[in-house]
């Protein structure tokens, strides 16, 4: 109520435009029904125009799995982020920053979370900020401007409340002024981590790769060339990237993820929402844990691909074209020759097995240590296509041809493949 007749008395001095917006959580019944109420006749009074969206905020929270003060936030942050304004002005004070830095130092989190909340993120600001809760009630009782108290602020249930009625109330006995310190505070370490995310950023561009539906990764060397502030803010950007939240990711878990650096490749770390980090080689990955280890049965023949022109998408998005010549054809690597006499009518693109091998110069070798030895992933091995007889492989896609698949002075018909899609 503060917010809107401030803003509301600076609407032409700023030349803006106001709307309201009232969210209704379905948690306190006949209360939250007067509070709307109110909302309406203050709106209709200032000509305001008013949107009031119901949310049904604890069945949220049991879809989600998560507790109703976070699922009140996420219902009312999908409300607001819905309308086309320019600016959404929250209301959030000092004390609500003050309880932010209490509430995500206990939980553990490192220096973004203990720099309070943000004056302005995004199309989000917060005019309020540096205002204590006693001058907004003076406010709105010197100008008989009328408000609701929710009941469920004094239920000490909550974290949240814990702090804001007894942590810091018992504060300010020690320091009157604790609030302002600890706002103070978080202010300094925005400010601090503001330039240290510059940094990180400018980092982040030489070690660490977006891989799209994979993941992303991160090298190695990145562990060992920067310092660890800079890399546990990439390893956050990159969670932040996949999960598209930070919330419950505390210094443990980032420090879980550093560790891998030091560790063999194939060693996991879970972290929160079902993502998990492992080391692979030269590089700590950050994706969802589910479907680390799936496979997919689908197979296509090679004769009934040949038989439909020649084009194949695999599932794994990567298209091919593939016809047959009477000389050899390359391309900048983006083509592979095979002698096609010696393909026999069984081959196959499929997921590799158990048993498989390919024929190398002076002998054969299992395919998974090839691949092991090429650095090849567990996630993209499990995933990768091969043409294969059986157990012999013809070719891995991009990569190996079988040595009694390639073409020789005796060879009369060849299979092209390529990845550019034209003969």
């Amino acid at each position: 109520m503060c917010l809107l007749f401030l803003l509301h008395e600076k609407e032409e001095e700023y030349r803006i435009r106001l709307r309201a917006v009232h969210v209704m959580h379905r948690i306190r019944g006949l209360e939250a029904e007067e509070d709307a109420k109110l909302c309406r006749s203050l709106c209709d009074r200032l000509g305001i125009p008013l949107k009031v969206a119901d949310m049904d905020v604890p069945a949220l929270a049991r879809r989600e799995g998560i507790g109703l003060e976070e699922a009140g936030r996420m219902a009312r942050l999908r409300v607001f982020e819905e309308t086309d304004a320019d600016r959404i002005a929250l209301a959030h004070h000092a004390e609500d920053s003050a309880e932010t830095v209490l509430f995500n130092l206990f939980r553990g989190s490192g220096m973004q979370g203990l720099s309070g909340i943000a004056p302005v993120s995004g199309r989000i600001i917060r005019p309020l900020l540096r205002a204590r809760r006693r001058e907004i009630e003076e406010y709105l009782e010197e100008r008989n401007i009328p408000y609701c108290m929710d009941s469920t602020n004094a239920d000490v249930a909550y974290a949240r409340n814990r702090i804001r009625q007894n942590i810091l109330k018992e504060a300010e006995k020690v320091n009157s002024d604790a609030i302002g310190h600890i706002t103070g505070f978080a202010e300094a370490l925005r400010e601090e981590g503001d330039f240290l995310e510059r940094l990180s950023q400018e980092e982040g561009r030489r070690y660490v790769e977006d891989h799209g539906m994979l993941g992303c990764s991160i090298r190695v060397e990145a562990f060992m060339d920067c310092d660890p502030v800079i890399t546990s803010r990439m390893i956050r950007a990159m969670f932040l990237s996949q999960a598209g939240k930070l919330k419950d990711l505390t210094r443990r878990h980032i420090r879980l993820v550093a560790e891998l650096a030091c560790g063999i490749s194939g060693k996991r770390a879970d972290l929160p929402y079902g993502f998990v980090a492992e080391r692979e080689f030269d590089r700590i990955w950050i994706r969802r844990k589910e479907g680390l280890d799936e496979k997919t049965g689908e197979e296509y023949r090679l004769s009934e691909v040949m038989g439909k022109g020649g084009w194949l998408r695999l599932p794994d998005e990567r298209l091919y074209r593939m016809w047959t010549a009477e000389a050899p054809e390359w391309e900048d690597g983006c083509k592979w020759c095979f002698d096609y006499d010696r393909i026999q009518g069984s081959a196959v693109f499929r997921t590799r097995r158990p048993g498989d091998r390919i024929r190398i110069r002076g002998g054969t070798k299992k395919l998974k240590d090839v691949l092991i030895e090429e650095k090849v992933p567990k996630r993209e091995r499990e995933r990768l296509y091969v043409l294969a007889e059986g157990s012999s492989i013809i070719w891995m896609p991009g990569g190996r041809i079988g040595e009694d698949y390639r073409i020789t002075a005796a060879t009369k018909r060849i299979l092209v493949i390529s990845t550019k899609g034209g003969a």
